[in-house]
């Protein structure tokens, strides 16, 4: 979803995008998200906040990135993929919080 003072345009401020629910078996990054998505849209022009990131930020939020495993209650996809190390241009800026790490060093 786009949240946008002018959505569907391109603007001179920055942009953003919001992945979550990249593992099928943690939904909390999905409520989340749309929660926050939730939040800015019934706030626009009655909080200082929300007004203030919609007019000066672009937003994208992709609340479930693994619908498939999110249904499957599974890591993976439908493919048994994981998502999270599978992203096709690994020279992108890919920030993953709050924890990254795991114990399986494959």
């Amino acid at each position: 979803m786009e949240i946008s003072d002018k959505p569907g345009q391109k603007e001179a401020e920055p942009a953003f995008k919001f992945i979550g629910n990249v593992h099928g078996d943690e939904p909390v990054g999905r409520e989340l998200l749309l929660l926050l998505a939730n939040w800015i849209c019934d706030n626009y022009m009655k909080d200082p906040l929300a007004t203030l990131i919609v007019d000066n930020v672009h937003l994208h939020m992709l609340p479930s990135m693994n619908p498939d495993g999110f249904a499957l209650r599974r890591r993976g996809n439908a493919n048994n993929i994981d998502l999270n190390r599978d992203f096709p241009d690994q020279g992108a800026l890919v920030a993953n919080y709050p924890w990254d790490g795991t114990e399986d060093r494959k």
